[in-house]
């Protein structure tokens, strides 16, 4: 079984919340999701603050990728190659980095196979 890794857009200064909505209002590939009440945004199964989150709807696959920004850092969770090149361009446009967390499940079964 693969577990997530994760993927961060962070620096210093810290990207606001008005600098990551610039820059998305300029792009067609995303949206916000629902935010009533009743909204309930799921990876896995944590919950994640819809107050905070946009849905990525450029990936290849059609899949709808929520972005969450928290502490001024914007969080990618379920990364594959094609999502990796898309956060790194988004960073560059930030003037940020990029962090990978890696899944220590995922590390735990790279070993075994070794």
């Amino acid at each position: 079984m693969e577990y997530f890794d994760e993927l961060y857009i962070v620096r210093h200064p810290p990207v606001t919340l008005a600098q990551w909505e610039s820059l998305i209002a300029q792009r067609a590939d995303f949206t916000l999701p629902d935010r009533s009440l009743d909204c309930h945004i799921y990876i896995g199964d944590v919950e994640l603050d819809a107050a905070n989150v946009y849905i990525w709807l450029g990936h290849s696959s059609g899949q709808q990728l929520p972005v969450q920004i928290t502490q001024g850092r914007l969080y990618f969770p379920g990364i594959d190659s094609e999502t990796v090149s898309f956060v790194h361009h988004l960073a560059l446009q930030l003037d940020a980095c990029v962090v990978q967390k890696v899944h220590p499940m995922n590390v735990a079964a790279a070993e075994v196979l070794v």
